[in-house]
């Protein structure tokens, strides 16, 4: 199935109108969640397929793609499935994994405290299998720290899973933890993707003091001159507060997120109102945070990777994710989020918003401005790289702001810059990269087109047998490459 860049645009509005709309009942396991969880192993096992095996996967890949932008979700899911089957050179799996292999794990409560409750199970199909389920087959399950202590484990029949079973458990330790689920049969074994458990201390009394403070919040009188940190951290208490109820009710979201770590992160923010720096110098672990930057009434919601280190300004890289994505993508898939820990090892700031269909609601400059009052970071080295739609949001945020980044690379699109614009920009480094099997390639080439005419600064390349989904795993080496190169020269 071939499909233009415009046509994924028309499909994504539909998707946005009828697959996100807030009216939606949601109650049952998000689709999302599970197409994400399958790209993640998918991602994986493509890192290290053989050439062969990846151009086994590209049919398949071609028609999840097609599948999921006509809201065909489950069965993008077998056709991914399909795909992680051939990049693994099994042409015939065995009887457990393609009885397993179309069933989804189904956890409640994700989040809730720390006190005895029993977590409840269920397999359900996320797309009709053809083969049954062995009648002897176990599934071993681990709930563990994340740090990999085994903080309680269980054998159940499958069979039992599939009519829904409940795990008695004693008081839990406050964490994410992790829960894994290993299916045997005879010599068999099939590993069912992990899911993250949170149990958190006096949780209804925290939540309570985060509704508090962002209903106070919004008696502050915002500066028209700028953002301020207040602006910042109202959006994401609210933001982070839908998050967290929608967790504790059973409403699964788009990725695994650590509920502890998040609430965590929103009671730093709070007590780092007065000096916001001091939230970037106490955040901890995977220095991740979700925040909402914002501008007076306007605000992006974004996920943000910090340094280790925040003494010294740092470069920062802007990532735009496709059509259909959010601000978690480029953590989560994307070559399982090794876009990130490229950047991380480097000691970049990583910002990745999310954008809709009327774009971004802040352009860099305003989330450079609202970042800034968190981190110290360094406007002479910004970097832009965008998928898809997002290779299109690179173009727009280099017109609108062409004197500010000194890289941009365009991965599975991009679009005419127009002439005016590119002169404008022309201390702009670009790079662009799209597969021979990429819809997103005439749209790359476009955008290479009018950046030669106007002699600005490009390189392009063209990958063989890689296709659309998989373009920025293909290229990312290339990538860091070209960027770390346009550093050097400063």
């Amino acid at each position: 199935m071939e499909w233009s860049v415009d046509r994924v645009m028309r499909s994504f509005a539909i998707f946005v109108v009828l697959f996100l709309s807030p009216e939606m009942d949601l109650s049952a396991q998000n689709p999302r969640l599970e197409l994400g969880r399958r790209l993640k192993r998918f991602e994986h096992a493509w890192e290290t397929a053989s050439p062969a095996r990846r151009v086994a996967a590209i049919a398949p890949l071609k028609e999840a793609v097609g599948s999921f932008f006509t809201l065909q979700l489950s069965e993008a899911g077998r056709q991914m499935d399909n795909a992680w089957l051939a990049v693994r050179g099994e042409e015939k799996p065995s009887a457990l994994t393609q009885a397993m292999i179309g069933l989804q794990l189904q956890v409640s409560p994700l989040c809730s405290e720390t006190e005895a409750a029993p977590l409840n199970l269920r397999l359900k199909p996320f797309y009709p299998s053809a083969t049954e389920i062995p009648p002897q087959a176990i599934a071993q399950l681990k709930l563990t720290r994340s740090t990999g202590e085994l903080l309680a484990e269980r054998k159940c029949p499958v069979l039992q899973l599939t009519e829904g079973t409940s795990w008695d458990l004693e008081q839990l330790p406050e964490g994410d933890h992790r829960l894994s689920a290993v299916i045997r049969h005879d010599d068999a074994t099939f590993a069912l993707p992990p899911i993250t458990v949170s149990r958190i201390d006096d949780l209804h009394q925290r939540l309570e003091n985060i509704n508090d403070a962002a209903a106070s919040l919004k008696k502050v009188t915002r500066s028209a001159e700028g953002p301020t940190f207040d602006d910042t951290l109202a959006a994401t208490l609210r933001n982070e507060k839908r998050v967290f109820e929608d967790v504790i009710e059973g409403l699964s979201q788009e990725a695994d997120f650590p509920i502890l770590y998040r609430l965590t992160s929103c009671e730093s923010l709070l007590e780092n109102r007065s000096e916001p720096r001091g939230f970037g110098k106490q955040l901890s672990g995977s220095r991740e945070a979700w925040l909402t930057l914002a501008k007076g009434g306007r605000a992006v919601p974004t996920r943000v990777r910090l340094p280790t280190g925040t003494g010294a300004p740092a470069p920062v890289l802007f990532v735009f994710h496709g059509a259909g994505g959010s601000e978690n993508m480029f953590f989560e898939t994307y070559g399982a989020g090794r876009v990130v820990r490229e950047a991380a090892q480097r000691g970049w700031i990583v910002v990745s918003p999310r954008q809709g269909l009327i774009g971004l609601r802040l352009d860099i400059r305003e989330m450079l401005d609202a970042l800034e009052e968190l981190v110290p970071l360094d406007r002479e080295r910004v970097m832009l790289l965008g998928h898809s739609m997002g290779a299109s949001q690179a173009v727009q945020q280099v017109r609108k702001n062409p004197g500010l980044p000194i890289a941009a690379i365009a991965l599975g699109g991009g679009g005419r810059l127009p002439a005016a614009d590119a002169q404008r920009s022309r201390g702009v480094a670009w790079w662009i990269g799209v597969g021979d099997q990429d819809f997103g390639m005439a749209s790359g080439k476009q955008l290479n087109r009018s950046l030669r005419t106007s002699q600005c600064p490009v390189r392009m390349k063209v990958y063989e047998n890689v296709e659309h989904l998989v373009i920025v795993q293909a290229a990312i080496d290339d990538a860091f490459d070209f960027l770390d190169q346009v550093l050097a020269r400063l």
